[in-house]
């Protein structure tokens, strides 16, 4: 759970906050220092009150430093928005893997819980209708692409994002060097056993 938290947190901070996602890495690694203005308010596209990653301020209060937002966004993400993807998941039997509940989590932060709820992409995802559920929620036309009435493109562009990592399969065996580094030699050895395991050749031990 916590490398499925983990990858949520980097999906959903680039789509809400790219910039300021890029600066934290940045401070992270000594290259920049830390002011208080990147942690300023901000309204989103539907006149919300927010800050850092979307954050609504008016319902979650806001922070001051970044261990302190990064814990307090953490714990969104975790309740509201992979909560429900959970019990999806499991009270209808979806069988989503890890790419899928990513690009779901993102969704339903992005719009809300109950606005899903209401959707014809909720009813086509609880009857595990997945190709009805991609054209009701991603979609540039039908899809959750408008604010206010009005298509907005950085929403369309965050549903084309959304579709392409529901769609795409999770490795039994990924390497992820950004989020855990590894030799050449064990990069070497785990690309060959995956070679192998695609190829169905058996290694003993």
């Amino acid at each position: 759970m916590e490398g499925l938290i983990h990858k949520v947190f980097n999906f959903i901070a680039q789509e809400e906050n790219k910039n300021l996602y890029d600066t934290i890495e940045q401070i992270k690694r000594g290259n920049k220092k830390f002011s208080p203005s990147l942690l300023a308010p901000y309204s989103d596209p539907s006149g919300n009150p927010t800050y850092a990653y979307g954050i609504e301020t008016n319902r979650y209060g806001k922070k001051n430093t970044i261990p302190e937002m990064e814990m307090q966004f953490t714990n969104i993400i975790k309740e509201d928005a992979l909560k429900p993807v959970e019990k999806l998941n499991t009270n209808y039997n979806l069988k989503l893997n890890d790419n899928q509940k990513t690009a779901l989590a993102s969704l339903i932060y992005n719009i809300g819980e109950n606005r899903f709820k209401n959707s014809k992409a909720y009813e086509n995802l609880i009857a595990n209708n997945l190709e009805g559920f991609k054209f009701e929620a991603f979609d540039s036309e039908q899809g959750f692409v408008k604010s206010k009435g009005q298509k907005l493109k950085g929403l369309i562009s965050r549903r084309e994002k959304e579709k392409q990592l529901f769609e795409k399969p999770v490795e039994e065996m990924q390497i992820e060097l950004k989020d855990k580094p590894v030799s050449t030699d064990e990069k070497e050895s785990l690309q060959s056993k995956l070679a192998k395991r695609r190829a169905g050749v058996t290694e003993l031990y």
